[in-house]
């Protein structure tokens, strides 16, 4: 039986899980942004070997290694924005005492 390959999203993910502190997880939106990322990174990957194919071929098409160039510069963009906006410190609290009330109020129905 093969092993099983580890794709360049997952070991992104299994990096930035790696970053959390011990007994803190992320957020819903954050598991989410670590799709996003993977997903992308894997991506990355396929267009990686798109544009190592073209730059290899005897007969090059300019406007396609343009193309693939400007995909990755993109994803590559994305993911490193998706990352940024991590918080595994939980150093960004936004929420003030009043919206943490006005939350607990719209959740518990009091107020």
């Amino acid at each position: 039986m093969a092993a099983s390959r580890v794709t360049a999203g997952k070991r992104i993910v299994r990096v930035l899980n790696k970053s959390l502190r011990d007994g803190t997880e992320w957020t819903e939106a954050e598991t989410l942004t670590l799709g996003l990322i993977e997903a992308a990174a894997d991506r990355l990957a396929v267009l990686k070997e798109l544009f190592a194919a073209e730059v290899a071929k005897p007969v090059q098409s300019t406007r396609r290694i343009t193309e693939v160039s400007a995909e990755l510069r993109q994803t590559e963009a994305s993911v490193q924005k998706w990352i940024a906006a991590l918080d595994p410190d939980m150093a960004r609290q936004p929420k003030s005492r009043r919206h943490q009330q006005a939350a607990w109020s719209r959740w518990h129905g009091t107020g």
